[in-house]
């Protein structure tokens, strides 16, 4: 239900792990210009969506050099 929704407001995005109720995606950098009013809209409708809690993190060096190998 959220991937379609991602992928509908912000384009790509990459289901990197779903682990118990974890979901992680990857969004490419080029979509940081909509997440101002992406996050706006997203936060009004979170609870319809089925979501608790959601959080967001830049991907770091290391996770770019574990990717790689």
């Amino acid at each position: 239900m959220i991937e379609p929704y991602l992928k509908e407001h912000l384009g790509h995005v990459e289901l990197l792990s779903e682990v118990s109720s974890e979901i992680t995606f990857q969004v490419p950098n080029d979509s940081a210009k909509n997440f101002k009013t992406f996050f706006e809209k997203f936060d009004r409708e979170v609870s319809g969506l089925g979501i608790t809690s959601y959080g967001v993190s830049i991907t770091t060096l290391e996770e770019v050099f574990l990717k790689i190998n």
